[in-house]
C-alpha cells in the first residue's frame, strides 16, 4: 500500500512583471497558476532536466495518481493540465502544444512537414486523376 504524498506549498515566483503562484487547494491538490499565456510560454522556453513529451507526462501522471497527489496547471484560472487525478492526464493539447512546438521545432522539422504535405497533395491528385 502506498502512502499519500503530502506536498505543502504556498509560493509566489516573480517573473518579469508576472507572478506565478504555487499553492495547495482545500482538497490537497497542488495548483500552479500562471497569470497569462505569456508567462506559461516563457516557462516552456526554460531548459528542463528532462525532455517533455507524452511518455514523460504519462509517467508523471501515473506516479502522481499512485501517490494520490493531483497537480493542476492553470492559466488565467482555466485548467490546462491536470495530472494525477485519473489514469490518463487531462491536457488541453491545442493550448499547450502550439507554444511548445513553436519554441522547439527546427527548420528541418518544418521542411519534413512541408514535404509530407506536398507529397500527400500529389498523391491525392494522382488518385483523383485515375478515378
Amino acid at each position: 500500500m502506498t502512502k499519500r504524498l503530502q506536498v505543502t506549498a504556498n509560493l509566489v515566483l516573480q517573473h518579469k512583471h508576472n507572478e506565478i503562484k504555487i499553492q495547495n487547494d482545500h482538497e490537497g491538490s497542488l495548483i500552479v497558476q500562471f497569470p497569462d499565456n505569456t508567462s506559461f510560454n516563457n516557462f516552456l522556453k526554460t531548459k528542463l532536466p528532462f525532455k517533455p513529451n507524452n511518455k514523460t507526462i504519462a509517467k508523471a501522471n501515473t506516479t502522481l495518481y499512485e501517490k494520490g497527489q493531483p497537480v493542476i496547471i492553470k492559466v488565467k484560472n482555466e485548467d490546462w493540465m491536470v495530472l494525477g487525478r485519473s489514469h490518463k492526464p487531462e491536457i488541453k493539447y491545442a493550448k499547450v502544444a502550439v507554444p511548445y512546438l513553436s519554441y522547439n521545432t527546427s527548420w528541418k522539422t518544418v521542411v519534413y512537414f512541408l514535404s509530407g504535405g506536398i507529397g500527400a497533395a500529389f498523391l491525392y491528385l494522382l488518385i483523383r486523376k485515375r478515378s
